[in-house]
């Protein structure tokens, strides 16, 4: 609350100086727009760092129950439509996975806009992939691919420690939150390697026998 109270005032007081000012220096004017601009990304910025430090600080007790992976993949592709090419292969639409629904919602969203992000700067338009196949001990075995630059080899386990991040702005917390909420459902994720290029990130839930 110490840094998210005063970020209203502060874009506020941005806002009034852009919009109050009534003369006519015409370079005069565009400082104080361009400056305005600058305070409120910077306040956006500062509020998605207080948003992801909260979510990270406050993740619940996973409340586990048996979800059809169906309404996991249907979840998705109501989120981001076009975006997202969610699949099942060998039968996976008919498993069931022993899980949080809402907890897995706040995983695919993280891992998927994260995918979008890695592939904008390569301006690559195809959908993001969202696989699920039967687990080795029931449940089901999920892979979100894209197609940007991937994660080297180096970096595929720091790409989960709540302080890393190659986001200009971002704390890295995104992944981080991921990864805990699918150890809290006794699991891992790892980060790999797209064939034909790109990131993998796969991980695995129980079925309903196992986690019972």
């Amino acid at each position: 609350h110490e840094i998210k109270n005063p970020l209203t005032p502060i874009q506020l007081a941005a806002q009034q100086m852009r919009d109050g000012y009534r003369g006519g220096d015409a370079e005069y004017r565009r400082l104080v727009v361009e400056g305005a601009e600058i305070v409120e990304e910077e306040v956006r910025g500062l509020r998605g760092l207080v948003q992801e430090f909260s979510e990270f600080a406050r993740l619940p007790e996973p409340r586990l129950r048996a979800v059809p992976v169906a309404d996991l993949l249907d979840d998705v592709a109501g989120l981001y439509g076009a975006k997202v090419d969610p699949r099942a292969e060998n039968g996976g639409r008919a498993l069931l996975a022993w899980c949080d629904p809402d907890e897995m919602h706040r995983v695919f969203i993280n891992l998927v806009n994260n995918a979008l992000q890695a592939q904008e700067p390569a301006g690559v338009a195809a959908p993001v992939e969202i696989v699920a196949r039967p687990g080795a001990q029931g449940g089901g075995a999920f892979e979100v691919l894209d197609r940007g630059p991937g994660v080297k080899p180096a970096n595929r386990q720091r790409v989960f420690a709540p302080d890393y991040s190659t986001k200009p702005g971002g704390m890295g917390l995104g992944l981080a939150i991921v990864h805990e909420i699918v150890r809290a459902h006794g699991s891992a994720i790892e980060a790999g390697e797209r064939p034909g290029g790109g990131a993998a990130f796969r991980f695995s839930l129980p079925g309903p026998a196992a986690g019972e």
